[in-house]
């Protein structure tokens, strides 16, 4: 009986009820309709002979119908999850920085650059260590994001931008957090150079270390950076006559 009566509230309200509103639409009348509820009784014992025929059909269907469903939420959203986050391919290939250094980002985001422990994994056994700190291992992870002459250049740059950053513990998260505070524009151009700027800093004084022998201070080295840094904005997003003092009060 209870139940009945919740499907005839649920299902009939429209029919059990009428809304007449006055001329002016200031008063509001609800009219009830008595005759109404016998045709939800009616129509509710049709409903109840064929359902018993049909339930097993539909609960079949019904159940087949969700599981597609979910199936399609799922893999759109292993979809979206694998273009948008998992993979920062916008942060790769579409920064405005020279293309050997977008492939060289894409390497490192992948961690296949050519340091001594993917060197070591490819059969070139070396003494691993890191040509600027002399300190660790060379890992992709230690040279680019960890080692402390490495962290010097990100702190230039964070400081100059008043950001407390915490680094991540890889490459691919760091593309993949680097612009989430909101740039726009010209200024979000320059910012997203940022990373593979100091990458590419890193490597050529890693390079310059190993094979030639020779070394910068740590002055030089940040110089090179930023030097690096103004030339490549100059060549996409500043003006002519933009100077790198400029350039560095636009961080």
């Amino acid at each position: 009986m209870q139940e009945e009566l919740d499907d005839i509230i649920r299902y009939g309200s429209k029919e059990l009820f009428a809304d007449d509103n006055d001329e002016a639409g200031k008063s509001r009348q609800i009219h009830y309709d008595d005759a109404a509820i016998d045709r939800l009784l009616d129509r509710e014992q049709v409903i109840d002979e064929d359902a018993a025929a049909n339930d097993e059909e539909e609960d079949s269907f019904l159940k087949a119908f969700k599981m597609l469903e979910k199936l399609m939420k799922v893999n759109e959203k292993e979809k979206k999850l694998l273009l948008e986050v998992e993979w920062p391919w916008k942060m790769i290939w579409k920064t405005k920085i020279p293309y050997k250094v977008n492939c060289f980002t894409w390497l490192l985001a992948k961690e296949t650059v050519l340091t001594h422990e993917n060197l070591n994994r490819r059969g070139v056994h070396l003494c691993s260590r890191c040509f600027l700190c002399e300190e660790h291992g060379e890992t992709v992870n230690h040279l680019f994001l960890h080692c402390k002459w490495t962290t010097q250049l990100w702190q230039m740059f964070t400081n100059m931008r008043e950001i407390k950053w915490v680094k991540p513990g890889r490459i691919k998260e760091v593309l993949k957090c680097w612009n989430r505070d909101g740039n726009v524009g010209r200024k979000e151009e320059r910012w997203k150079m940022v990373p593979s700027c100091i990458w590419w800093t890193v490597w050529l004084e890693r390079n310059q270390r190993c094979h030639e022998g020779k070394q910068s201070n740590i002055q030089r080295f940040k110089l090179k950076c930023l030097a690096l840094y103004y030339f490549w904005c100059k060549q996409v997003v500043l003006d002519s006559s933009e100077v790198i003092s400029t350039t560095i009060d636009w961080l």
